[in-house]
């Protein structure tokens, strides 16, 4: 039987589990990335608008970025508390994953991030 434990604004949803035959007790998020990704795509198709100093060039949902934060602490044994951490070897993991064209669903122009 799973039991809701929230809905947030941005479409995540967490729900809970347990397994009386095990004991396990699962939590899992999940979240609707399909209006996040058509949305980046439709301002790639619109081209780059830079706005002042603010230069909008990805829109990651935010479970994508726990998944890497994962990835990240699995490779480099370092814990990031926050996805909006400045730490430079983040960030670079991060523009690194955003300059890939794997990624390029997470974007909102064809352009190079990296530094």
């Amino acid at each position: 039987m799973k039991v809701l434990l929230d809905v947030s604004p941005w479409g995540i949803t967490e729900t809970m589990s347990y397994d009386h035959a095990t004991g396990i007790l699962t939590i899992q998020t999940t979240q609707n990335v399909a209006p996040i990704l058509e949305n980046n795509i439709d301002a790639q198709n619109q081209g780059f608008d830079r706005k002042g100093d603010i230069w909008p060039i990805a829109s990651v949902p935010e479970t994508v970025l726990y998944a890497w934060m994962g990835e990240y602490e699995a490779k480099t044994g370092r814990d990031i508390v926050s996805p909006y951490n400045d730490d430079d070897e983040w960030n670079a993991f991060v523009y690194a994953r955003l300059d890939d064209s794997d990624y390029r669903k997470l974007r909102t122009g064809l352009f190079r991030i990296g530094r």
